[in-house]
Protein backbone atom coordinates (compact mmCIF):
# COMPACT_ATOMS: atom_id res chain seq x y z
CA UNK A 1 0.00 0.00 0.00
CA UNK A 2 1.14 3.63 -1.03
CA UNK A 3 1.89 6.47 1.67
CA UNK A 4 0.71 9.73 0.20
CA UNK A 5 3.04 12.72 1.37
CA UNK A 6 0.71 15.55 -0.30
CA UNK A 7 -1.88 15.60 -2.88
CA UNK A 8 -2.23 18.78 -4.86
CA UNK A 9 -4.85 20.50 -8.11
CA UNK A 10 -2.44 21.25 -10.72
CA UNK A 11 -3.32 21.77 -14.84
CA UNK A 12 -5.72 24.37 -16.00
CA UNK A 13 -7.40 24.45 -12.49
CA UNK A 14 -4.12 26.06 -11.33
CA UNK A 15 -3.01 28.02 -14.07
CA UNK A 16 -6.21 30.04 -14.08
CA UNK A 17 -7.40 28.18 -17.28
CA UNK A 18 -11.09 29.01 -17.29
CA UNK A 19 -13.86 25.58 -18.56
CA UNK A 20 -11.12 22.66 -17.62
CA UNK A 21 -12.43 19.29 -19.24
CA UNK A 22 -11.12 17.43 -16.33
CA UNK A 23 -9.08 18.45 -12.68
CA UNK A 24 -5.57 17.13 -12.65
CA UNK A 25 -4.35 16.26 -9.08
CA UNK A 26 -1.04 14.90 -8.64
CA UNK A 27 0.68 13.70 -5.65
CA UNK A 28 3.33 11.54 -3.86
CA UNK A 29 3.90 9.01 -1.98
CA UNK A 30 6.12 6.45 -0.65
CA UNK A 31 5.83 2.68 -0.86
CA UNK A 32 5.36 0.03 1.62
CA UNK A 33 8.42 -1.70 3.07
CA UNK A 34 7.55 -5.17 0.64
CA UNK A 35 7.31 -3.00 -2.57
CA UNK A 36 10.41 -0.92 -1.72
CA UNK A 37 12.50 -3.91 -1.17
CA UNK A 38 10.85 -6.05 -4.09
CA UNK A 39 11.66 -2.65 -6.61
CA UNK A 40 15.33 -3.00 -4.71
CA UNK A 41 15.66 -6.64 -5.48
CA UNK A 42 14.20 -7.03 -9.11
CA UNK A 43 15.22 -3.18 -10.18
CA UNK A 44 11.48 -2.98 -10.97
CA UNK A 45 9.27 -0.07 -10.69
CA UNK A 46 5.97 -1.02 -9.59
CA UNK A 47 4.45 1.88 -8.20
CA UNK A 48 6.56 4.31 -9.18
CA UNK A 49 3.74 6.38 -11.11
CA UNK A 50 -0.08 5.79 -10.00
CA UNK A 51 -2.64 6.60 -12.54
CA UNK A 52 -6.22 6.64 -12.22
CA UNK A 53 -9.35 8.47 -13.76
CA UNK A 54 -12.25 9.23 -10.98
CA UNK A 55 -15.03 10.97 -12.55
CA UNK A 56 -13.42 14.01 -14.06
CA UNK A 57 -10.27 13.99 -11.88
CA UNK A 58 -7.33 12.81 -13.23
CA UNK A 59 -5.42 11.53 -10.46
CA UNK A 60 -1.51 10.86 -10.78
CA UNK A 61 0.83 10.17 -7.86
CA UNK A 62 4.63 9.51 -8.44
CA UNK A 63 6.77 7.59 -6.03
CA UNK A 64 8.88 9.90 -4.11
CA UNK A 65 12.27 9.12 -5.37
CA UNK A 66 10.89 9.39 -8.79
CA UNK A 67 9.33 12.55 -7.82
CA UNK A 68 13.03 14.32 -6.33
CA UNK A 69 14.88 12.83 -9.55
CA UNK A 70 12.67 15.48 -11.43
CA UNK A 71 12.49 18.54 -9.22
CA UNK A 72 16.50 17.86 -9.36
CA UNK A 73 17.19 17.66 -13.24
CA UNK A 74 15.65 20.33 -12.96
CA UNK A 75 11.55 19.81 -14.32
CA UNK A 76 9.46 23.14 -13.97
CA UNK A 77 6.28 20.45 -14.20
CA UNK A 78 7.32 18.84 -10.98
CA UNK A 79 8.24 22.03 -8.74
CA UNK A 80 4.59 23.52 -10.24
CA UNK A 81 3.46 20.03 -8.41
CA UNK A 82 5.63 20.59 -5.54
CA UNK A 83 4.55 24.61 -4.56
CA UNK A 84 0.85 24.32 -5.69
CA UNK A 85 -1.33 26.20 -3.45
CA UNK A 86 -4.55 24.60 -4.00
CA UNK A 87 -3.41 21.52 -1.30
CA UNK A 88 -5.83 18.86 -0.85
CA UNK A 89 -3.75 17.13 1.33
CA UNK A 90 -0.40 17.51 2.77
CA UNK A 91 1.74 15.16 5.56
CA UNK A 92 4.48 16.98 7.81
CA UNK A 93 7.31 15.96 4.85
CA UNK A 94 5.26 18.40 2.08
CA UNK A 95 7.42 21.73 3.27
CA UNK A 96 10.52 19.57 3.02
CA UNK A 97 10.00 19.36 -0.41
CA UNK A 98 8.66 22.34 -0.93
CA UNK A 99 11.86 23.83 0.03
CA UNK A 100 13.95 21.36 -2.10
CA UNK A 101 11.46 22.85 -4.85
CA UNK A 102 12.75 26.47 -4.17
CA UNK A 103 16.09 25.55 -4.22
CA UNK A 104 15.92 23.93 -7.99
CA UNK A 105 14.52 26.93 -9.23
CA UNK A 106 17.41 28.18 -11.67
CA UNK A 107 18.40 29.34 -15.18
CA UNK A 108 18.67 25.73 -15.96
CA UNK A 109 15.08 25.50 -16.31
CA UNK A 110 14.84 27.37 -19.52
CA UNK A 111 15.75 24.04 -21.32
CA UNK A 112 13.07 22.64 -19.90
CA UNK A 113 10.89 25.61 -20.98
CA UNK A 114 12.38 25.16 -24.39
CA UNK A 115 11.25 21.31 -24.87
CA UNK A 116 8.34 21.95 -23.32
CA UNK A 117 7.48 24.40 -26.04
CA UNK A 118 8.20 22.45 -29.04
CA UNK A 119 6.49 19.29 -28.21
CA UNK A 120 3.06 21.87 -27.45
CA UNK A 121 4.21 23.62 -30.78
CA UNK A 122 4.26 20.79 -32.88
CA UNK A 123 0.97 20.11 -31.62
CA UNK A 124 -0.48 23.04 -32.71
CA UNK A 125 0.50 22.25 -36.16
CA UNK A 126 -1.51 19.23 -36.41
CA UNK A 127 -4.17 21.02 -34.57
CA UNK A 128 -3.76 23.92 -37.07
CA UNK A 129 -4.05 26.47 -34.33
CA UNK A 130 -7.14 25.58 -33.86
CA UNK A 131 -7.05 24.02 -29.97
CA UNK A 132 -7.34 27.02 -27.32
CA UNK A 133 -6.44 24.67 -24.59
CA UNK A 134 -3.12 23.52 -26.22
CA UNK A 135 -2.19 27.80 -26.95
CA UNK A 136 -2.64 29.01 -23.37
CA UNK A 137 0.03 25.93 -22.19
CA UNK A 138 2.64 27.51 -25.00
CA UNK A 139 1.02 31.17 -23.96
CA UNK A 140 1.94 29.93 -20.29
CA UNK A 141 5.50 28.21 -20.46
CA UNK A 142 6.51 31.27 -22.15
CA UNK A 143 5.38 33.57 -19.55
CA UNK A 144 6.21 31.55 -17.10
CA UNK A 145 9.96 31.33 -18.25
CA UNK A 146 10.27 35.53 -19.08
CA UNK A 147 8.82 36.06 -15.22
CA UNK A 148 11.17 33.24 -13.64
CA UNK A 149 14.67 34.42 -15.37
CA UNK A 150 13.81 37.82 -15.91
CA UNK A 151 12.85 38.79 -11.63
CA UNK A 152 13.15 34.82 -10.07
CA UNK A 153 9.45 34.07 -9.02
CA UNK A 154 8.13 31.10 -9.93
CA UNK A 155 4.55 31.33 -10.73
CA UNK A 156 1.76 29.13 -12.62
CA UNK A 157 -1.42 30.99 -13.18
CA UNK A 158 -2.30 33.43 -16.18
CA UNK A 159 -2.50 36.31 -13.13
CA UNK A 160 0.64 36.24 -11.98
CA UNK A 161 1.39 37.26 -15.26
CA UNK A 162 -0.59 39.89 -15.74
CA UNK A 163 2.67 42.64 -14.99
CA UNK A 164 5.27 41.44 -17.75
CA UNK A 165 5.37 43.91 -20.26
CA UNK A 166 5.00 41.38 -22.73
CA UNK A 167 1.72 39.55 -21.52
CA UNK A 168 -0.74 39.71 -24.12
CA UNK A 169 -4.30 40.80 -22.29
CA UNK A 170 -6.37 40.75 -26.05
CA UNK A 171 -4.83 37.31 -26.58
CA UNK A 172 -5.08 35.46 -23.61
CA UNK A 173 -8.98 36.94 -22.95
CA UNK A 174 -9.83 35.74 -26.65
CA UNK A 175 -8.73 32.32 -25.63
CA UNK A 176 -9.90 32.00 -22.50
CA UNK A 177 -13.29 32.79 -24.76
CA UNK A 178 -12.52 30.36 -27.28
CA UNK A 179 -12.03 27.57 -24.59
CA UNK A 180 -15.43 28.49 -22.70
CA UNK A 181 -17.65 28.77 -25.35
CA UNK A 182 -16.00 26.60 -27.57
CA UNK A 183 -15.69 28.35 -30.25
CA UNK A 184 -12.80 27.91 -33.60
CA UNK A 185 -10.14 30.28 -33.63
CA UNK A 186 -10.46 32.88 -36.41
CA UNK A 187 -7.89 32.79 -39.06
CA UNK A 188 -7.19 37.12 -38.02
CA UNK A 189 -6.13 35.95 -34.02
CA UNK A 190 -4.55 33.19 -35.61
CA UNK A 191 -1.73 35.33 -37.47
CA UNK A 192 -2.14 37.28 -34.42
CA UNK A 193 -0.86 34.56 -32.06
CA UNK A 194 2.03 33.27 -34.40
CA UNK A 195 3.46 36.18 -34.28
CA UNK A 196 3.29 36.72 -30.45
CA UNK A 197 4.90 33.65 -30.16
CA UNK A 198 7.79 34.66 -32.46
CA UNK A 199 8.08 37.91 -30.16
CA UNK A 200 8.18 35.87 -26.76
CA UNK A 201 10.60 32.98 -28.26
CA UNK A 202 13.07 36.14 -28.36
CA UNK A 203 12.44 37.21 -25.10
CA UNK A 204 12.70 33.84 -23.71
CA UNK A 205 16.11 33.59 -25.00
CA UNK A 206 17.07 37.59 -24.27
CA UNK A 207 15.75 36.58 -20.42
CA UNK A 208 18.07 33.41 -20.21
CA UNK A 209 21.10 35.72 -21.65
CA UNK A 210 20.73 38.26 -19.41
CA UNK A 211 19.06 36.49 -16.06
CA UNK A 212 20.98 36.70 -12.81
CA UNK A 213 19.39 33.48 -10.98
CA UNK A 214 21.53 30.83 -10.08
CA UNK A 215 22.71 29.00 -12.72
CA UNK A 216 21.37 25.23 -11.47
CA UNK A 217 20.08 23.48 -8.52
CA UNK A 218 21.87 24.55 -5.15
CA UNK A 219 23.85 21.63 -3.87
CA UNK A 220 21.57 21.72 -0.53
CA UNK A 221 19.07 20.72 -2.75
CA UNK A 222 20.61 17.50 -3.85
CA UNK A 223 21.79 16.67 0.23
CA UNK A 224 18.25 17.47 1.24
CA UNK A 225 16.54 15.41 -1.08
CA UNK A 226 18.91 12.58 0.18
CA UNK A 227 18.28 12.97 3.86
CA UNK A 228 14.38 13.26 3.05
CA UNK A 229 14.33 10.13 1.16
CA UNK A 230 16.79 8.28 3.81
CA UNK A 231 14.14 9.64 6.86
CA UNK A 232 11.21 8.37 5.15
CA UNK A 233 12.28 5.08 3.95
CA UNK A 234 14.50 3.89 6.88
CA UNK A 235 13.21 5.98 9.55
CA UNK A 236 9.80 7.71 9.90
CA UNK A 237 7.39 5.29 8.03
CA UNK A 238 8.65 2.07 7.35
CA UNK A 239 9.15 -0.35 10.68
Amino acid sequence: MEIPIFVVISGSDLYGIPNPSDVDIRGVHILDRGLFIKNCLYKSREGEVINKMFGKCDFVSFELGKFLRELLKPNANFIEIALSDKVLYSSKYHEDVKEIAHNCICKKLYHHWRGFIKHLQNLCEKESYNNPKTLLYILRAYYQGILCLDKGDFKPDFGSFVSLDCYDDEIVSYLFECKVDKKPIDDKYKEKIKNHFCELDLLLDESYKNSNIRDKPLEIAKIKAIELYKKLYFEDVIG
